[in-house]
């Protein structure tokens, strides 16, 4: 499942490198989760619409404040569902894998251990 779960964070990040547009996006509000700042951002896309969408990977806490303009990279075919912070680095996506890893291992040594 996690395995499964960094593929698809993975396969995401590299749509948004294939053919995402970078925008500078205001910072509207900010919630936060174990793992990190979650931003809601308002910005312009090149074909002028306004919109709002949550970023995935937007830096850390000291960086994400309301009111701050950050460098986003967003889809142009579905601008509010993936956004992207454009200078985020591919952290999450490694340790997601990285605990489906473990999780594998550790079922490995378990079914040994009974068997």
């Amino acid at each position: 499942m996690f395995v499964f779960i960094a593929l698809q964070m993975y396969y995401d990040h590299r749509t948004l490198q294939e053919r995402g547009l970078v925008t500078t996006g205001d910072v509207v509000a900010v919630s936060y989760s174990k793992s990190g700042p979650n931003a809601a951002v308002r910005f312009t896309t090149a074909d002028g619409r306004t919109v709002q969408a949550n970023v995935s990977n937007s830096g850390d806490e000291t960086e994400v404040k309301v009111g701050a303009r950050i460098q986003i990279r967003y889809d142009p075919e579905d601008p509010t569902g993936r956004v992207e912070d454009a200078n985020g680095g591919a952290g999450p996506f490694w340790t997601v894998g990285l605990g489906g890893v473990v999780l594998l291992v550790g079922a490995a040594y378990g079914a040994t251990r009974v068997a």
